[in-house]
């Protein structure tokens, strides 16, 4: 499934089979920590290619993913692999936190550091530790990704990531530039259009805490905001719209913040009850406003 590209329809027909041998096998013995993780990966990977079209039964893919895996692992302790798909699992689940996903993805990396996806694996860790705002933590994955998959886009994305966050790096904005490249030079073509734009607002981002130093770069950060926006054609969740917030959060410049936000909102709305309840580190600044407390709370 994973071989025949992006169409859905050349991929359903594989989850499906898939899908079916994992019954037999639970038929056979429900116990079968590896025919549940089987079940639980393709129900998911079903759910994030958007296979299913009973409305009924796709919004069981989640839940049902969820189960299967918590039970292997649950099972299975030191099942590497089931830890590493719940961790991505539980980053799409709506209600589980940075610290779910950085809890899972640490088990499936203290189960076996040499699974065969460990760089995905060292990923998730560096990505919910940043979430966290665990800077320390943040930079001891990244070093283990440069150190261990220096050709990962990981290792490079990591780096300029790291230099958005307060007292770990310090904002380079010659090498921030530097690192987006070297993480677009390393990215699947057909992702290149939607990463240049993120990695651009997350330079701006970095232009943004370099301001802090010298105020003439706020315009810098701002104009590559604006230039970086994209259209719903390249990025539909309006994802670019809540890193170009970040970048004007980090400038103190809340109201602009704000209407980033609700256009990133506009297109995942189902994004607001995460923010409510936990706005993380990048948002915290924007949380005790009253057009904050409104935005969220509308979805």
């Amino acid at each position: 499934s994973r071989l025949v590209g992006r169409d859905p329809a050349l991929i359903r027909p594989w989850i499906e089979t898939g899908l079916a041998h994992a019954e037999r096998a639970l038929a056979l013995d429900a116990n079968n920590t590896m025919a549940l993780e089987l079940r639980g990966t393709m129900r998911f990977f079903s759910h994030i290619q958007g296979l299913e079209n009973d409305p009924a039964r796709r919004t069981q893919l989640l839940p049902g993913a969820v189960a299967d895996l918590e039970r292997a692992t649950t099972l299975n302790g030191a099942q590497a692999s089931a830890y590493a798909t719940l961790a991505a699992v539980y980053g799409a689940t709506p209600g589980k936190t940075p610290d779910d996903v950085y809890l899972a993805a640490r088990r499936a990396y203290e189960a076996d550091e040499f699974l065969a996806n460990a760089n995905i694996v060292l990923g998730r860790l560096f990505n919910a530790t940043y979430d966290l705002g665990q800077g320390s933590s943040a930079q001891s994955y990244c070093n283990d990704l440069r150190t261990r998959f220096r050709n990962d886009v990981r290792a490079w994305r990591c780096q300029l990531y790291l230099m958005t966050m307060p007292n770990v790096v310090e904002p380079n904005v010659a090498l921030a530039w530097q690192l987006a490249d070297s993480a677009l030079a390393r990215t699947p073509a057909g992702d290149v259009p939607l990463a240049k734009l993120t990695y651009a607002n997350i330079v701006a981002a970095v232009i943004a805490r370099a301001a802090a130093q010298d105020s003439s770069l706020a315009d810098s950060a701002r104009r590559v905001v604006q230039r970086s926006q994209g259209d719903g054609t390249i990025d539909k969740p309006r994802e670019l719209a809540m890193y170009g917030a970040v970048a004007m959060t980090i400038l103190g410049d809340g109201d602009a913040a704000i209407r980033y936000l609700t256009s990133y909102l506009s297109g995942s709305p189902q994004a607001a009850a995460g923010l409510r309840d936990d706005p993380g580190w990048w948002f915290r600044p924007l949380a005790n406003r009253p057009d904050w407390n409104r935005l969220v709370s509308r979805q």
